[in-house]
Order: structure tokens, then sequence, then C-alpha cells
């Protein structure tokens, strides 16, 4: 009879276990599911962000040759090389530095 206790507490406290691993699963899944998604909006903000800087300062540039406003058109053209070598040099993964130094230096 005490046997059958014992089981059964046992039972119990695995199944208590079970549960509660299952439930901290579904949990961090979804925690980081959610942190992949807001990750993702985050790069691809950046990036439109940083696409439409660059658009627009190659429209500043295009009318500038246009009005063939040579030195302007230069200027902004070393400034847009200026930041790209400077977005570049500040990459901090190992496959960023690699690809970022070998074409700026």
């Amino acid at each position: 009879m005490k046997t059958m206790k014992i089981i059964k507490y046992v039972a119990i406290g695995m199944a208590l276990l079970i549960s509660g691993m299952y439930g901290w699963y579904l949990m961090a899944t979804e925690i980081n599911r959610h942190s992949d998604l807001a990750a993702t909006v985050i790069i691809e903000d950046t990036l439109s962000s940083s696409a439409a800087y660059d658009l627009e300062q190659l429209r500043k540039i295009e009318l500038s040759i246009r009005e063939n406003e040579l030195e302007t058109a230069s200027g902004l053209i070393k400034t847009l090389i200026e930041n790209k070598e400077w977005q570049l040099k500040a990459c901090v993964t190992k496959q960023c530095e690699i690809l970022g130094y070998d074409r700026i230096e």
C-alpha cells in the first residue's frame, strides 16, 4: 500500500515536471519568435532608411551632373563614400569586418 502511494506521488511529480518543462519550452519558443520578428523589423527599417538616404544622395548627384555642377557632385560622392567606409569600419561581425576591410583598404 505504501509503495502505491509513493508511485502515485512520483507519477504526479513527474507529470507536473513534464508539464512545467513543456510550458517553459512553449514560452521560450514564443519569446524567441517574438524577438526574431522584432529584430527583423529593426533590421529591415535600418536597411530601408539607409537605402532611402543613399537614393536621395544619388538623385542629388544626378541633378548636379545634369546641371554641370561637377564639384558639387564630386563632393556628394566623396561624402557618400566616406559614410559607407565608416559603416564598414563600424561593423561588428567577423564576416562583415572581413568584407569591409578588404574592400576599403
